[in-house]
């Protein structure tokens, strides 16, 4: 059976199905036109079996000029129609910022309605370039950065400001269940990881964990750093969609999944609670720092290492995200962060989450 006769499996043919996707006006219906394109395309799904994405994409091409990727993009909007249709007053009449809307995750989109709130005007994709861009992307938190920096007074007292090199003197001994943290991860930040050896072999109660995220290559850097801990298990966050676009081009390497390495003081005490070591990590989050993990994500960590009642301390606080995830699951934290305005930039977000949740 050839792509034309697959086609024409089901309530319309390949003439039919053109009309019907033509009929919702691209001026007017962009919302209503990504809803027929998203019907088709679970059509040819449905009724074409493995040559399914074969069929849609030769339907784009022949009978409206597209790549696949340019049909897909109209799927997308179909596919957020519902999200899309309560902020349809936000957008100019362009489909192509729609779908490079339902691209953010919620956090940025979260951002960037508040920003348009903020500054009037509509989403188009130059506000959308300019909003991802490296520069562009963080435009709102650095105003809010710099709000709360005039206000120095609102920064968590948890937070403390400076290296923890140099300040960790202000935990006692023994007193931290866990450490979960995310240093960077280029060559640099290794010489780092002796220093925090030290400090989580310190401050570390028995039977505490510090749990990390790292890049591949730190891998053996960390093992030879802390070994006066015991490496307990390496764990793995694993993109959703099982890809991402990071290759490691010197390796001939497209990578997968990012590790977290686990090591413990003493031992494990409670070795009943298993921990699955693989977590899937949804949609990225970077609202609020260019290094940002996601919440849920250390929402998941911290709760199957850090024991009730327990105290979570975090080296590299950056965004926030360790201390929100803490607060979320009733414990304690305390945070480190080198730079001022990520500080207040961090402490903001904790104060707006703790305000809605």
């Amino acid at each position: 059976m050839n792509e034309v006769q697959l086609l024409q499996v089901g309530e319309r043919t390949e003439d039919e199905w053109a009309d019907y996707i033509r009929a919702a006006n691209i001026e007017n219906m962009i919302i209503e036109r990504g809803k027929r394109w998203l019907e088709f395309y679970e059509h040819c799904q449905k009724h074409s079996t493995k040559q399914g994405g074969s069929c849609f994409s030769e339907f784009a091409r022949k009978r409206f000029g597209y790549s696949h990727s340019t049909a897909f993009c109209w799927v997308c909007i179909g596919q957020h129609a519902d999200e899309l249709v309560n902020i349809i007053n936000k957008f100019s009449p362009d489909w192509g910022a729609m779908y490079a809307f339902t691209r953010l995750d919620a956090e940025q989109k979260q951002a960037l309605l508040a920003l348009v709130e903020a500054d009037g005007g509509l989403i188009n994709q130059h506000l959308l370039t300019q909003f991802t861009s490296e520069k562009g992307e963080y435009s709102l938190r650095k105003r809010r950065m710099a709000k709360a920096a005039k206000i120095p007074d609102r920064i968590d007292k948890r937070i403390i400001v400076g290296d923890f090199r140099d300040k960790g003197g202000v935990i006692a001994d023994g007193s931290i269940s866990l450490i979960f943290t995310d240093p960077p991860y280029d060559r640099e930040a290794e010489k780092m990881f002796p220093g925090l050896a030290q400090f989580a072999e310190r401050v570390l109660c028995d039977g505490g964990s510090i749990v990390f995220y790292c890049g591949h290559l730190q891998l053996p850097s960390i093992f030879n750093a802390f070994s006066s801990l015991r490496h307990w298990w390496t764990c793995a966050n694993v993109f959703e969609g099982g890809g991402s676009k990071a290759m490691i081009r010197e390796y001939g390497v497209r990578v997968c999944w990012k590790p977290l390495v686990w090591f413990v003081k003493t031992t494990r005490e409670n070795k009943r609670d298993f921990l699955t070591d693989m977590h899937a990590t949804p949609a990225r989050e970077k609202g609020w720092h260019e290094w940002q993990q996601v919440v849920a994500d250390a929402t998941h960590w911290i709760k199957s290492v850090c024991p009730q009642g327990g105290v979570v301390c975090d080296t590299f606080l950056g965004g926030g995200t360790t201390a929100i995830a803490a607060e979320q699951l009733g414990l304690q934290w305390i945070g480190f962060e080198i730079d001022p305005e990520t500080a207040a930039s961090a402490s903001e977000r904790i104060y707006a989450n703790r305000a809605i949740s």
